[in-house]
């Protein structure tokens, strides 16, 4: 069964029966399987965040209790029904929150984006999947490289965050002669490195990468979903993730340094890139290869918000980075936008889920 679409229309008197009605569901049975119960997804909107909150007043409203055992690999444990039935619980990630709960039959909620409806936009999950296959063909045995839930898990908490930041003195300030480095697949190039028995198939999948979607979808989301607590991962590849960071980070760190010290001016960090000022660098590891670094941008007029938005021109062409969806976005597309519109785009569309009160609520994300 597919993914459902939020139902449109007022849901703040949410009930069971409108549940049963209108929602995704399952009957209960002995041995219930997390795989088989495939979310409702509720957008990330205003009205996805309504319906979330609604189902959580349900939830409480039928007095089911929180928690519900869970498997070594994250599944639910169905030894004992008395640990999942009339019971609920919630969960979040980097980029989703979720519900479930069973009363007289199971339901999942997620509030996140609708891969299935952006069918060229890939999750983790199918990204990782498709990489298994690719690892497979080239004999890769990456399943030698699974470490226990428990390690993977403490793992995790150690991998270091990408470097994201903008220097003194740049913000709001028009630069001309600006140019930008950025690595090739970096995070993924980390983890070929340190596990060589990869390298064949993610190379594979860096040089098929403008062929089929699918590959650069393995480069860039594979990586974050190998910290997963979800099948087929269950927090067995966090260190594959730690490394390929950590790769990034040392790549950047050393090229800023590179940068310094040939008398260039570093602007901004953007996870596996770098603007900066001066004269074009050339210099050691400059390539077209998988990890390799090239100038993707040269001799911009550059002018940054904040680390998190910035427009530059180049060769005539306008462009804006802005992390997030702004009220801007919904009057017109960014390829309508000019010079001097990152300082117009309104507020920033963002969501917080509060753990006190387990709803989700609008702030917004002012740069």
């Amino acid at each position: 069964m597919g993914e459902a679409a939020i139902c449109k229309g007022d849901v703040r008197n949410m009930t069971y029966q409108y549940l049963l009605q209108h929602f995704k569901h399952f009957k209960l049975t002995r041995s219930p399987n997390l795989f088989l119960i495939t979310p409702n997804i509720l957008d990330i909107s205003e009205e996805g965040m309504k319906t979330f909150n609604e189902i959580v007043d349900l939830v409480h409203s039928l007095g089911l209790k929180e928690g519900i055992k869970r498997t070594q690999s994250g599944g639910i444990s169905i030894k004992n029904p008395k640990t999942w039935i009339d019971r609920y619980e919630i969960t979040r990630s980097g980029t989703a929150v979720e519900i479930l709960f069973c009363y007289d039959h199971w339901f999942r909620f997620a509030f996140r984006r609708n891969y299935r409806k952006d069918q060229d936009k890939i999750n983790g999950h199918r990204a990782f999947v498709k990489f298994l296959e690719v690892s497979r063909k080239f004999d890769a045995k990456i399943d030698d490289l699974r470490i226990s839930s428990e390690e993977g898990e403490a793992v995790k908490t150690l991998i270091p965050s990408p470097i994201i930041d903008i220097s003194e003195g740049v913000k709001d300030q028009t630069l001309y002669n600006v140019h930008h480095i950025d690595i090739h697949s970096s995070h993924m190039a980390g983890v070929a490195k340190a596990f060589p028995q990869l390298y064949p198939a993610i190379n594979y999948c860096y040089e098929n990468r403008h062929g089929a979607p699918i590959y650069k979808h393995i480069l860039t989301h594979t990586w974050g979903y190998m910290q997963s607590q979800y099948s087929p991962v269950y927090y067995q590849f966090s260190h594959l993730s730690k490394y390929g960071i950590e790769y990034t980070n040392r790549t950047v760190n050393d090229l800023t340094k590179r940068l310094t010290d040939s008398g260039r001016r570093v602007l901004m960090h953007n996870t596996d890139g770098i603007w900066y000022e001066g004269e074009i660098y050339h210099g050691a590891g400059e390539g077209k290869a998988l990890g390799e670094w090239e100038n993707d941008h040269t001799n911009c007029t550059f002018r940054a918000k904040s680390k998190g938005a910035y427009e530059y021109i180049e060769e005539g062409q306008y462009y804006a980075v802005v992390r997030g969806r702004t009220e801007l976005d919904k009057k017109k597309s960014r390829e309508r936008w000019s010079w001097g519109d990152i300082y117009h785009t309104g507020h920033y569309d963002a969501y917080e889920y509060d753990p006190d009160t387990e709803k989700i609520y609008y702030k917004e994300a002012l740069e």
